[in-house]
């Protein structure tokens, strides 16, 4: 038990923390210990139980190719509805950039004309400065 806290104290995450970066191998090797990537497709269906099922059932098969199908679907729609989200985000962005530098300009306006002396709300449209 004390070597198995040990261990796993060890090869836990947060012990990465400030030491030099595994080898890629090595590091792959580790992810592997806790997530463990799914078999192929071929293999999972070898080993499903013989008792319940055949192994090699058309329809099982053909049902998995249209879940993965659609997952396939979904899974492209949802990256372009990120696509468009992306640049809906820019424009707003750039939108609010531009109110931003129009508000700017207009306040900096107003501080030039401060600077004369002069009102705007009392001067009329007409009205021109005098020399």
């Amino acid at each position: 038990a004390v070597l198995a806290n040990m261990l796993h104290a060890e090869m836990s995450v947060w012990w990465r923390e400030g030491r030099v970066q595994l080898p890629d191998y090595t590091q792959r090797r580790m992810d592997w210990w806790n997530h463990k990537p799914h078999l192929p497709f071929q293999l999972q269906i070898m080993s499903r139980s013989k008792d319940h099922t055949r192994i090699f059932d058309e329809k099982y098969i053909y049902r998995q190719q249209l879940l993965r199908a659609r997952n396939e679907k979904r899974k492209e729609r949802r990256n372009e509805y990120q696509e468009e989200r992306k640049q809906f985000k820019l424009q707003q962005l750039e939108a609010k950039q531009r109110r931003h530098s129009k508000a700017t300009q207009a306040i900096e306006s107003l501080k030039q004309s401060r600077r004369l002396d002069l009102s705007p709300g009392l001067l009329s449209a007409g009205h021109k400065m005098k020399a």
